[in-house]
């Protein structure tokens, strides 16, 4: 694995392990996204610290449930009109 490739995994991994419960957290050609798993609403950085720095901020103003089930009316399904 290159090392641009590996130091992406790691970043993500990261996010995912402190946000995950609350963020669907994705790194790809586009940027860095993370989605509020209540809602949906995205998240976009041009890198791991931005989108660190995005969630932090969103997750301060409006904190996510963490405990929302899968068949939660108010768990983010992909039909969001924020995509």
């Amino acid at each position: 694995m290159r090392s641009a490739e590996a130091a992406r995994d790691a970043a993500l991994a990261d996010l995912d392990f402190h946000w995950g419960g609350a963020y669907d957290i994705a790194a790809g050609v586009g940027g860095w996204v993370a989605k509020r798993r209540d809602n949906g609403w995205p998240l976009v950085g041009g890198s791991p610290d931005e989108l660190h720095a995005l969630i932090l901020a969103d997750y301060s103003a409006q904190p996510v449930p963490r405990d929302l089930r899968p068949d939660s009316p108010t768990r983010w399904n992909g039909a969001s009109g924020h995509d």
